[in-house]
């Protein structure tokens, strides 16, 4: 583990982390998939956010957050614009 650690130019502690997660579950990636806060807005919504900013790039993210409520099934704030 020493040698294998030096001539990666890493730590033993890593390497013994390493080595632990390939005996124990046979591969060294993560199993975390889809981690992390959901998405509000499809991406068939900010499809249809882009079409409604880019025929009007000078109106508000009120005026846009309306607009696309009436789309939507749940309704997003001026933030999620």
């Amino acid at each position: 583990m020493t040698k294998t650690a030096t001539s990666l130019g890493v730590s033993r502690a890593a390497v013994s982390k390493v080595m632990m997660a390939y005996t124990n579950h046979g591969k060294t990636s993560s199993a975390k998939k889809n981690c992390g806060r959901k998405l509000q807005l499809s991406e068939r919504d900010c499809q249809t956010l882009r079409m409604k900013v880019s025929k009007n790039y000078r109106t508000t993210a009120a005026k846009v957050k309306a607009e696309l409520n009436i789309y939507l099934e749940d309704p997003v704030s001026n933030k999620t614009v």
